[in-house]
């Protein structure tokens, strides 16, 4: 009996002193000298490193409610954790595991500006070649680039008409790329086998043609039709036989190309004798002639796309030019308005009579054998104006307004009479075009670029006849003045008038992106409205009063991809969505370039047109080849639709 008294004594005592709060009191005293502590007063066994744990002090007033809650609270904080085996507590440094570093990937970005380095005026459409990877700036010069790989860049930049550039480049943002013109005067020399000036530039895309402005001003064509007859003299714009209102490209007819000028599109180039045109040979930067297989934000056309880019002006410093020759004076004037943003005004106007009547008044037989006097009295007069803001934010941003006006008008009276009768004989006919363009061309801190444009263009013509006819006055004069006797007396015999109107409203968004440095895209929308208006009357009595208008959507990506230096490829789907037509239109475009050696190159380019609501069947129907827009026929100034071909 007193055996098993004893034994539960122990038992209970051991539960109660187990069972009971711990209190732990200390003050800066080292780990080691604790854990001595607390095995001698609680009877715990421990396993603990002696050495180890000196090097850690403890501070502690507190009570637990067991050992592991001690331990717990002991080794917080420092590399030793503990578990228990059986009845002793095993403290050991805890090992932690290495976590791998995570990889980040880094990129570089380079974006820029191209310009000239004597005129400050940017240069679209340059040539950049960054670490064997080529693209193409857009209108005002602006180009970017990503690496993933290196912060140093390897730059090319060329230009027709200006010195390469090759540099090496730190990354950056809105950096500024010079170039030198390569046009200079020299003495007269004796010249053989070899051209010293390039006017063209082909083979760098498929159906693209390049042409040096630099070289306008010294075509035939009076310095007022330099820019066109350039343009003629190009290979697959139709040289011979053609109107002077319109330019046939790879066989395209009238109205089936398209000309752009900073933006908005010239209807015509109608003008006296072929030889004073639209566009001011002053401003002419850069002509870009896409004969065909063009990329997928070019539309609107089924023919060919002359893109003309004018000059901005210089900041820092007021330009004069005067050109006066046997047809017009022509005069350019750029002012700066602030250190990156300048004003330019240029006017042409006729300043003389081109026909002189009295050398060609001319006297003639008639039927009866009776003298017929005949007097010519011509009249023709053309004026334009162009006005255009442009400039640079702090930002590095760039913004233009430009505005064009021109007149083209040319009317003669003809007189002739014998002593029967006398006949009036009067023709008018007066061509009015205007244009106007804002452009915004905004760079991100990712290196992206966008362009914003609204434009506006229109074409007015307006024709008159008049034919009248009368007896002999009493004077005998032969004048047909209208007035006399009985017998002198004038009646209309013919009274036409005509008037013809198109106008264009667009609105454009751009938008390219770097990815990587062999991969970048470009998508973009916009919305074009066309209204027309033919009218035409005979004595005051209207014979046809047509009216019409259209709107169409349009939206475009594109994807520029080059797996190697060699190789660049180029995929894009444009979409177009006329509204009065309610169909949809698909056009797939696909070029590529292969760089086969320096001296030899391969470009292709595929486009087509899908309607996607018509069955595969009716694909390669003519309708849907040439259904795309408004077609100008200049000859009568209507406008076809697709429906009605």
């Amino acid at each position: 009996m007193r055996r098993y008294i004893f034994i539960l004594v122990f038992l209970i005592s051991s539960f109660w002193s187990f069972s009971q709060e711990l209190e732990l009191v200390y003050v800066e005293r080292p780990l080691n000298e604790v854990l001595i502590e607390l095995r001698d007063q609680y009877d715990v066994q421990l396993a603990f490193d002696d050495r180890g744990l000196s090097q850690y002090s403890i501070t502690v007033n507190q009570h637990f409610s067991s050992m592991e809650d001690v331990f717990d609270f002991l080794l917080t904080g420092i590399p030793y954790s503990y578990r228990k085996s059986g009845d002793v507590f095993v403290i050991f440094p805890r090992i932690e595991e290495e976590k791998p570093e995570p990889i980040v990937l880094k990129s570089y970005r380079l974006s820029g500006q191209i310009s000239d380095a004597e005129t400050q005026e940017s240069l679209p459409y340059a040539k950049v070649l960054i670490n064997g990877h080529g693209q193409i700036s857009d209108q005002k010069g602006n180009f970017s680039y990503v690496s993933n790989s290196d912060s140093l860049f390897h730059v090319q930049v060329s230009y027709l008409g200006y010195y390469m550039l090759d540099t090496l480049v730190n990354s950056g943002v809105n950096q500024e790329f010079h170039l030198f013109p390569s046009l200079f005067k020299i003495q007269e020399v004796e010249v053989s086998g070899k051209e010293l000036v390039k006017n063209l530039q082909v083979g760098s895309t498929a159906g693209e043609l390049r042409l040096n402005h630099k070289i306008a001003g010294y075509l035939p064509g009076n310095g007022d039709n330099s820019v066109f007859n350039l343009l003629r003299l190009q290979p697959g714009i139709l040289a011979a036989g053609e109107q002077s209102n319109d330019l046939m490209i790879w066989g395209s007819y009238e109205g089936q190309s398209q000309v752009l000028f900073d933006g908005f599109t010239l209807f015509g180039m109608k003008n006296f004798n072929d030889n004073i045109s639209a566009v001011n040979p002053f401003l002419a930067k850069d002509i870009q002639v896409m004969k065909g297989g063009y990329r997928a934000e070019y539309g609107e056309r089924v023919g060919g796309v002359v893109n003309i880019t004018s000059i901005d002006g210089s900041p820092e410093d007021v330009h004069v030019k005067m050109n006066i020759n046997n047809m017009t004076m022509n005069g350019l004037v750029s002012i700066p308005v602030t250190d990156k943003s300048a004003v330019l005004l240029a006017l042409r106007q006729t300043y003389y009579e081109l026909y002189d009547p009295e050398q060609i008044a001319v006297n003639t037989k008639g039927r009866a054998g009776n003298m017929v006097d005949r007097n010519l009295f011509p009249d023709y007069n053309f004026r334009d104006l162009n006005l255009r803001y442009s400039g640079e934010s702090k930002q590095g941003d760039s913004y233009s307004i430009c505005f064009l006006t021109g007149s083209d008008s040319f009317s003669y009276s003809l007189e002739y009479g014998s002593q029967q009768a006398n006949r009036l004989f009067e023709e008018k006919e007066n061509n009015n075009q205007n244009g106007f363009s804002a452009r915004y061309n905004k760079g991100w801190k990712n290196g992206g670029r966008s362009e914003f444009t609204l434009a506006y263009s229109d074409l007015q013509n307006e024709t008159s006849r008049i034919n009248l006819y009368g007896g002999r006055t009493s004077s005998g004069n032969g004048q047909g003045s209208g007035s006399g006797d009985s017998g002198g007396s004038t009646q209309p015999d013919i009274n036409e008038f005509k008037r013809n109107t198109i106008a264009e409203v667009k609105l454009n968004l751009q938008n390219h992106l770097s990815v990587s440095d062999s991969h970048k895209l470009g998508f973009g929308f916009s919305y074009i409205y066309n209204q027309t208006l033919l009218r035409a009357d005979t004595f005051d009595i209207q014979l046809f009063d047509n009216q019409s208008h259209a709107g169409r959507v349009g939206a475009y990506v594109e994807d520029h991809f080059s797996p190697v230096e060699q190789l660049e490829l180029v995929a894009g789907l444009r979409t177009d969505y006329p509204v009065n037509v309610e169909k949809t239109y698909l056009q797939p475009r696909f070029s590529g370039t292969i760089n086969l050696n320096d001296n030899f190159k391969l470009n292709g380019a595929w486009d087509f047109i899908i309607n996607i609501l018509l069955t595969a069947q009716r694909l390669i129907n003519w309708e849907i080849i040439v259904m795309h827009g408004w077609f100008l026929m200049m000859k009568e100034l209507r406008f076809y639709h697709p429906d009605m071909w």
